[in-house]
């Protein structure tokens, strides 16, 4: 009798578990508020860091020692290589953000990998991604075609940014097919099937190639693997499926003349095209720019600093710039995963990392060999995800990376159960991290409120917003930046300006607007040893900016009259 009731919990809380699991999975997938300036990431970055945290506080408070792999000796000098770079690192807070959020990477996939059955894992990814795809439909047709609320490129989707769409959806289609296979209830499959061609059809208006393009290689892949393993083409011809369904809506698009299909066949056909970005240089000279910055920077320029040391390599105004480097964009990454964890954690660094993906991908494709059926579908979605991971910002963002987690949480637990893999290491858990699980949502919390009051301080103009930001993160560059300019545009100061955006490039060293506005703040102070400073420091990597040559012209000339 006790036996029964312990098992009749033990599934209670198994399936509030998955419950849990799966409200997440669709709240990540379509929350958004329009109060911080980054709408869709902000918010669901918060319920990404509560959720692994707690849920990895719960996995460790069982054990004192962990048992790892080879691949989770991968992670751990990766964890090691983040956060010695964090000594170096010009911006420390967007280096420890990147760090923690890839240390509840590894224990949430950890946890999932030690505590949950292969069978059941695989079950919570394919139920995750149609109850997840699902809320991401309702939410998209209300947005679109019911309210029709208007949208751009950056709040393209309840996703959010056009392309982060098509990050997720490497994973949600494969996996998606995968479930129509699996399920037995006419109604589910039904709505799975709906959800589907919905999902095509939000992938044809963003015209994300790389998805397009990774998920029809990887299932040719997937297709020629089985029919050399079973020599027959009835069951082989399942895993063209994805390809037979793009291609049939690329042609119904192109014949029913639907808004995106120019953009998407332009996109496709300048896929290898060097001007990508008119105007702003080419996605090969941004690739080549990053490499350079990792040869010049052994050691790597610190965790997610790429974005506050690339400008000086970015070559802007020349036929050799990086895309969206100049007075008014930044280029945030390099679009290409592997090269951004060379450049930030140097050479040694970006190699484990490197080696890491590649045993990802090595796992998946031997379960694809030895496997069964739905171990081909991962492997499309693993090889899918990789291949567009090299081409955007992909595990960049809140929803592309908890399903990441999961995907790859589902093949290592396969491999390690179809190649009877041991667990050789053995790390001992302190206390103290446990303790510093409890401070990641406080941390992340603390970083929202951060990015609320700098909006809305940015919107109404306020100082006082401002301020009550920086008391809530103090590196909050985007704040610091915007107090400047408010200061000078409403109160003329010019001293406080020039405070607030010299603490700023302590932050953003390269920030091309920010050397600009400091340069002008020193001449407006006749700081004309310090303008010529700044001047010479900004046109060193951007010597065509013409308004910055005008200023250094005007100081140069009173120095030679000082003299």
């Amino acid at each position: 009798m006790k036996n029964i009731v312990l098992v009749r919990k033990q599934l209670f809380f198994e399936y509030k578990n998955t419950i849990i699991f799966l409200i997440v999975g669709a709240l990540i997938s379509i929350l958004h508020i329009n109060v911080f300036y980054y709408s869709h990431d902000t918010p669901k970055w918060v319920v990404f860091d509560v959720f692994l945290s707690i849920c990895s506080l719960f996995c460790l408070r069982r054990r004192h020692v962990l048992s790892f792999s080879y691949i989770g000796g991968l992670v751990l000098i990766l964890l090691y290589f983040m956060l010695l770079s964090l000594v170096w690192s010009p911006h420390k807070v967007a280096g420890l953000e990147l760090t923690l959020r890839f240390s509840l990477t590894f224990l949430f996939g950890y946890c999932l990998i030690i505590d949950v059955s292969a069978s059941r894992l695989l079950r919570l990814l394919m139920i995750a991604v149609f109850v997840s795809a699902f809320a991401f439909s309702i939410v998209f047709i209300i947005e679109h075609y019911v309210i029709k609320a208007p949208y751009n490129v950056g709040n393209f989707s309840p996703i959010g940014f056009m392309n982060n769409a098509g990050q997720v959806f490497n994973i949600w289609v494969p996996v998606l097919v995968a479930y129509c296979f699996h399920v037995m209830n006419k109604k589910i499959l039904t709505l799975s099937v709906i959800i589907l061609l919905l999902i095509v059809h939000v992938l044809m208006e963003a015209a994300t190639r790389a998805t397009i393009v990774g998920l029809m290689l990887s299932e040719l892949i997937v297709f020629f693997i089985v029919l050399v393993q079973t020599r027959s083409f009835k069951q082989s011809i399942r895993f063209i499926l994805i390809n037979i369904l793009l291609l049939s809506s690329c042609l119904a698009y192109s014949f029913l003349n639907i808004s995106g299909t120019d953009r998407m066949y332009d996109k496709l056909i300048s896929f290898t095209d060097s001007q990508t970005y008119k105007g702003m240089g080419s996605r090969y000279d941004m690739f080549v720019n990053t490499w350079e910055m990792a040869k010049d920077n052994p050691l790597g320029v610190g965790v997610n600093n790429f974005e506050y040391i690339h400008p000086k390599y970015a070559f802007p105004g020349t036929d050799r710039a990086s895309p969206m480097v100049s007075e008014k964009v930044i280029l945030r990454t390099p679009h290409n995963i592997i090269l951004k964890m060379y450049s930030e954690l140097g050479v040694i660094g970006g190699t484990f990392f490197a080696l890491l993906l590649m045993c990802l991908f090595l796992c998946a494709f031997c379960n694809a060999l030895k496997g069964e059926f739905y171990d081909k579908w991962l492997l499309i979605a693993t090889m899918s995800t990789l291949f567009h991971s090299l081409l955007s910002a992909v595990f960049l963002t809140p929803v592309s990376l908890f399903f990441s987690i999961i995907l790859f949480a589902v093949i290592l637990k396969r491999f390690y159960i179809n190649f009877n893999v041991r667990f050789k290491f053995t790390v001992k858990i302190p206390r103290s991290v446990c303790v510093l699980l409890l401070l990641v949502p406080a941390i992340s919390l603390s970083w929202m409120a951060s990015e609320f009051y700098a909006f809305r301080g940015q919107l109404r103009q306020d100082i006082s917003d401002i301020k009550l930001s920086l008391k809530f993160n103090p590196s909050n560059d985007r704040a610091l930046y915007n107090l400047s300019q408010i200061r000078w545009y409403r109160f003329k100061d010019a001293k406080g300006s020039l405070k607030n955006i010299d603490e700023f490039l302590l932050l953003y060293p390269y920030h091309i607007s920010g050397l600009m506005i400091k340069a002008e703040r020193q001449w407006l102070l006749k700081d004309y040893i310090g303008a010529n400073y700044t001047l010479s420091k900004l046109l060193s990597f951007y010597p065509k900016f013409d308004r910055a040559r005008r200023l250094h012209f005007m100081v140069n000339q009173y120095l030679r009259k000082a003299t």
